[in-house]
């Protein structure tokens, strides 16, 4: 599990990705991150580290940020043409899959932008480089 500090030290971000396990609701109905946080803190089940550079931590507790979250994603993704995410390009960085099954998957939804992305950064990178491999610098 990771946790983020309540007072990161100095310019550093902590990201907090929480895994619930069978824990009780609030009297409003949720799942309090800082109560199950401390459980697991509690437990010696926590491990924090910092973000890297070019992560942002998006807070969509509410209908008005999960708004300003979904525009920072729109913002990003259009003005760089890069998805945020993308969890076939991230397989694939990582040599999970290969190009061949990066494009397949594109092939699927490409009626969609999303499978149009994945199709788009396929060649693309078959164009440039000749290879079916991603290998990272």
């Amino acid at each position: 599990m990771l946790c983020c500090l309540p007072k990161p030290l100095a310019n550093e971000s902590m990201l907090l990705l929480t895994y619930f396990n069978a824990y009780e609701p609030s009297s409003r109905g949720e799942l309090e991150i800082t109560a199950v946080n401390n459980v697991y803190f509690a437990q010696n089940r926590l491990k924090v580290l910092p973000m890297r550079r070019g992560i942002a931590w998006l807070d969509t507790g509410t209908h008005r940020t999960m708004l300003k979250a979904a525009n920072f994603v729109e913002t990003i993704q259009s003005r760089q043409g890069l998805y945020i995410s993308c969890i076939e390009e991230i397989a694939w960085h990582k040599g999970f899959i290969t190009l061949e099954q990066l494009l397949e998957r594109g092939k699927i939804l490409k009626n969609s932008d999303y499978g149009a992305y994945l199709l788009r950064l396929g060649q693309i990178f078959k164009k440039q480089n000749g290879s079916e491999r991603y290998e990272s610098t």
